[in-house]
């Protein structure tokens, strides 16, 4: 046999080895651990096994010190893991040597009166050691509770190592020298022993096949990943937003998951409910539990035995102990002992107070079974701990018994960066990852503020998991609810269809094979909405549709996936969505396909699941459970042919008087332009406030709906107005400005990317100035915009008329420096203050802009938090005038978060710099990533605030991608201090050397200060010669820091290892 230290796929056999030797060192702990040290008597000196401090890890360290085990030679271990029984253990080293071609030779192993000796301990009862240490005066000294500490005591004092002591031994066990191989198959001795034996076999029994389970049941495979990877929650599991509920009505408050683990293991006989909405993490929390209760890597639920089970699959008549007997099998193979449940139900019963319930599902039980609630009343299992999980529906009385109510709320906003992180880590697609957190506006004051649905969606994991994978697929986020859902259809489609290559790029051109399998899902999903269940089988589709093909490929596509097992026995697949949304979103499209039912062929394929509705399935999906479900079936119908669509439908099925319940169909739903035309075909009339989302319009559609308001002098309620993505290259400006003029409540107008031209804000503002006319807009959006001829003074009218807006957002518009300039002179002029809080002009091109103007803008914005100013071709002249300006005049502006990356300030004054943030005294954020900045800037700034003795409000500075190979460690320290409150310093690809993180730990420490650093990130900068003693100063001298990103820093192994370690200690997250 080769004896290579390398395995085929190159890796070190030493550290498979010691792989092997971690995992098996978790199995051997309590009674096992006992077992291992009595098989190692006679390989491992006496006085290393009676250590207090010693491990089955340094057991199997020192076999391999001594030669007894290597990576090639392995049968000792393989002999006592098979002689113990523990068969996963036996199952890691067959893998071991399967896996690295480990052939079992001529080796150290047992010796055969061991393993005599082992069997017949193992049916010692209490009579028999009470016998032995009666017989034994150097056992009389102790209190032993088991045999293998008496016997460990007689190996010491070398009282088992001749015939003739062994003749007496087994005369104390009350057997024959000749008896000791013999291993009884039933013990002789009292009924009491007997039971005591039975226990224990069944115990050890649960003991191994609930670590199993609880193990298996941590992989999750979503059927969107098409078998790429499994996701696997001992990885990828992210802590969630929980909050404790108080008793009576009083509150909650906000804790953490080690938090009510801690108290639930304190309370004894602990009744917890666990309440979120579907999809939002209790399962997923439930089966977290399980892992580390097999994996044993933190404390949890110790010498308990814990059962994962799903109420789902809990029958009418069972109680708990049946759903815990029909997930367990080969109880004779395992046990010797007869197939009988009574055996199990009895033990659990007898031994309560060490079982452990995980209760999964409770609003998933398909029939009134009053054994669960029971169990809160502790009539069962009174003294077990139990964990129980349920959708916020029908828990009143859970509340009421339970002693501790936790809601969970899904992911906060450090949460959901958290998961983005590891998401793209394990692609290895770091970038698309901090793309996707800045399109969301993790790092930001205001996250999602760009993309509030998806946002709001990316708080449920599982719909976090889409939305990470429809990153991944086109970078695209649509802001519109439906469109968001139709580009996610199309990533988990194209998903499915990587196989052949074929990616779909529009939703109109999803194949018909793939459009029937959806509407059969949606059809399926339909009907189980009725009822508010998500869960479906196979046999479920079949009953809706013949069409094998057609059912297979719905399960195949991606949109469910078949949820693993809690227990063997159950032969019943059960396929899940990975959130309602999912649901509601294929219910309203197999919706909007019965609208277009008209043009389906009768021997279609289809045409079986589009059977019209009845009257009372239109009172069905006028409830609660289909609102959402309504607003996708009106998304998805085409704007040009819906009205005739669902005319026709109407028309042809039903008769005039159920007009009133297909009211109802719109009942509760957010109104877009062309759901008014279907509300408008019933005659329906809508008052207050609404909310219009309008997408896929033409000019001239939107220019005839503009003049049919402004010929009528319709004054609207519209409080959002959102017209993005659409075609405007030919709006009539008139009729615009008059509509808006006619919408007084109108808070919000989103114009993104329509092809605007000028004309339209420079007749909007005159319109408005003439006719002396006050908007009330708080956010105007008009991104994407081609804006290069527009008429400054119209834009200042424009603003000055719109008193109360806030945030104002002209990104990527074609400005120019003279914008800025002529604003800034005259609000100046007027002496005009604007209500601005939010700026981005990012985007532009702003090389001309005049300092004294811009200054002068800034001034008159008394209440501008953040500006965005990103890529607007800016040089170092405006900081360092805009620096020296407010400096002279003493001016101090209100900015929070400004962010100037990406523009040149290589010719940046480090006195004006400092002076401008001196000016600056509220400044949180501030980005200025690539801009050319050298070290001089970094090392003057430190030095300037270190001699002012002035502290800056900094919380987030990133600096990222500059050149500071000359940076001075003194200067960057003093500026570090000089900023208290600093949690963010980006300094990623900024050719830094080893001496900068060598000295600052050590000037940190020399000085005493501690920085409240959280994350760090300074990849991709060359620390090869970096000193293991200056890093973990800067980690002492950086108490709060919980992420440390180093990738791609050309790290030793050496720091490596240190600092896996180490940031393991501190709960620190490290990327290297």
């Amino acid at each position: 046999m080769a004896t290579s230290d390398k395995t085929e796929s190159g890796e070190d056999l030493e550290d498979k080895f010691r792989l092997l030797k971690s995992q098996l060192s978790k199995h051997f702990v309590g009674r096992y651990f006992k077992w291992l040290r009595f098989c190692l008597h006679g390989y491992i000196p006496l006085g290393d096994l009676d250590r207090d401090d010693v491990t089955a890890m340094s057991l199997f360290n020192e076999l391999q010190r001594t030669g007894k085990i290597t990576p090639h030679k392995i049968r000792l271990l393989l002999d006592i893991a098979s002689l113990t029984g523990f068969k996963e253990a036996v199952g890691q080293i067959t893998l071991y040597m399967e896996d690295n071609n480990v052939q079992l030779v001529d080796e150290e192993t047992l010796s055969a009166f061991r393993k005599q000796l082992f069997q017949t301990l193992r049916e010692t009862g209490q009579d028999e050691l009470k016998n032995v240490i009666h017989n034994y005066d150097e056992l009389n000294k102790f209190e032993f509770t088991n045999i293998w500490d008496a016997v460990f005591v007689l190996d010491t004092e070398n009282l088992l190592g001749t015939p003739s002591l062994i003749t007496r031994f087994t005369y104390c066990l009350g057997k024959s020298a000749q008896d000791l191989a013999a291993v009884p198959s039933s013990s002789t001795s009292s009924s009491d022993t007997r039971m005591q034996t039975e226990d224990e076999k069944i115990e050890e029994y649960l003991l191994l096949t609930q670590k199993e389970n609880c193990r298996q049941a941590r992989i999750f495979t979503p059927e969107t990943m098409r078998g790429r990877y499994t996701v696997d929650i001992s990885q990828m599991f992210t802590d969630m937003e929980l909050l404790k509920e108080r008793k009576n009505n009083k509150g909650s408050k906000p804790t953490t998951l080690e938090e009510v683990v801690g108290v639930i293991q304190s309370t004894p006989g602990c009744k917890a409910l666990i309440e979120g909405e579907g999809g939002i993490g209790k399962t997923t929390i439930l089966r977290h539990l399980s892992y580390n209760w097999s994996d044993q890597s933190i404390k949890l639920f110790e010498g308990k035995i814990v059962f994962l089970l799903s109420l789902r699959d809990l029958k009418k008549d069972d109680d708990i102990s049946d759903l815990i007997v029909q997930q367990l099998t080969d109880f004779n193979l395992d046990t010797d002992l007869p197939e009988d449940p009574r055996l199990i139900k009895k033990f659990i019963n007898k031994h309560d107070n060490n079982v452990v319930l995980l209760l999964d599902g409770l609003d998933e039980l398909r029939f009134d079974n009053q054994s669960v609630i029971s169990i809160f009343r502790k009539k069962r299992f009174k003294q077990s701990t139990v964990i129980l999980t349920s959708r916020p529906e029908n828990i009143d009385e859970f509340i009421k018994e339970c002693n501790v109510h936790i809601r969970v709320s899904g992911f906060n906003k450090e949460s959901i960066g958290k998961y983005i992180e590891k998401y793209f880590e394990h692609f290895e697609k770091h970038q698309l990852g901090e793309s996707l957190k800045e399109e969301l506006g993790i790092d930001t004051l205001l996250p999602g503020e760009k993309h509030p649905e998806a946002y709001s969606m990316c708080k449920n994991p599982m719909l976090l998991l889409s939305i990470c994978i429809l990153w991944e697929d086109s970078q695209c986020l649509p802001s519109i609810n439906t469109d968001l859902f139709k580009q996610l259809f199309l990533s988990i489609l194209n998903q499915f269809n990587k196989i052949d290559g074929q990616k779909i790029t529009k939703f109109e051109d999803i194949p018909a094979e793939y459009v029937n399998s959806m509407i059969l899902l949606g059809k399926c999903m339909f009907d189980n909405l009725k009822v508010n269940k998500l869960s479906m089988t196979k046999q479920d589709l079949t009953d809706k549709h013949s069409n094998t093909n057609i059912v297979d490929l719905a399960l195949k596509l991606g949109f469910v996936y078949e949820e693993a097992p809690l227990s063997k026995s159950n032969c019943e697949t059960i396929f899940m969505p990975p959130h309602k949304l999912i649901v509601e979103s294929l219910v309203g499209f197999y919706m909007s396909k019965l609208f277009e039912s008209e043009n389906i062929k009768d021997d279609s394929d289809v045409s079986q699941l589009l059977i019209p509705l009845g009257y009372d399935e239109l009172d069905e999906i006028s409830s609660k459970y289909f609102t959402v479900a309504r607003q996708f079936a009106l998304g998805f119908l085409d704007a040009a042919t819906v009205g005739k669509y669902l005319k026709q439908w109407l028309t042809k099925h039903f008769p005039l008087r159920m007009r009133s319940r297909i009211r109802k169909f719109f009942f509760g739903i957010k109104l877009t332009y062309r759901e008014r035309f279907i509300a408008n075909i019933l005659d329906i009339k809508f008052y207050g406030h609404v909310d219009v989302r309008i997408h896929n319009l033409s000019s001239d559609v939107f220019n005839n709906f503009l003049t049919e308001c402004s010929l009528k002098q319709v004054q609207l309620a519209l409080g959002v107005l959102d017209i993005s993505g659409n075609n405007f290259h030919n709006l009539d400006v008139n009729s615009m400005s008059s509509f808006l003029i006619m919408c007084p409540k109108l808070e919000y107008l989103g114009m993104i990317g329509c092809n605007l031209s000028a004309d339209v804000i420079n007749h909007l503002g005159t319109e408005c100035s003439l006719k002396q006319v006050q908007l009330a807009l708080d956010t105007l959006n008009i991104s994407g915009n081609n804006f290069h001829n527009i008429d400054v003074n119209s834009i200042s009218l424009l603003l000055i008329m719109c008193p109360e807006l806030r945030k104002l957002y002209m990104r990527d518009c074609n400005l120019s420096g003279d914008v800025i300039n002529h604003l800034g002179t005259e609000c100046s002029l007027k002496q005009v203050q604007l209500a601005l809080f939010y700026l981005d002009i990012s985007r532009n091109n702003f090389h001309n802009i005049d300092v004294t103007s811009f200054r002068s803008f800034l001034i008159m914005c008394p209440k501008l938090r953040r500006l965005n100013m990103r890529d607007c071709n800016l040089s170092g002249d405006v900081i360092n005038h805009l620096g020296t300006e407010c400096s002279l005049k003493q001016v101090q502006l209100a900015l929070e978060r400004l962010d100037i990356s990406g523009n040149n300030f290589h010719n940046l004054d480090v006195n004006s710099m400092s002076s401008f943030l001196i000016m600056c005294p509220k400044l949180e954020y501030l980005g200025m990533i690539g801009c050319n900045l050298s070290a001089d800037v970094i090392n003057h700034l430190g030095t300037e605030c270190s001699l002012k003795q002035v502290q800056l409000a900094l919380e987030r500075l990133d600096i990222s991608g500059n050149n500071f190979h000359n940076l001075d460690v003194n200067s960057m320290s003093s500026f570090l201090i000089m900023c208290p409150k600093l949690e963010y310093l980006g300094m990623i690809g900024c050719n830094l050397s080893a001496d900068v993180i060598n000295h600052l730990g050590t000037e940190c420490s020399l000085k005493q200060v501690q920085l409240p650093l959280e994350r760090l990130y300074i990849s991709v900068n060359n620390f090869h010669n970096l000193d293991v003693n200056s890093i973990s100063l800067l980690l002492i001298m950086c108490p709060k820091l919980r992420y440390l990103h180093m990738r791609d820093c050309n790290l030793s192994g050496e720091v490596i290892n240190y600092l896996t370690e180490e940031c393991s200690n501190r709960s620190i997250t490290f990327y290297k």
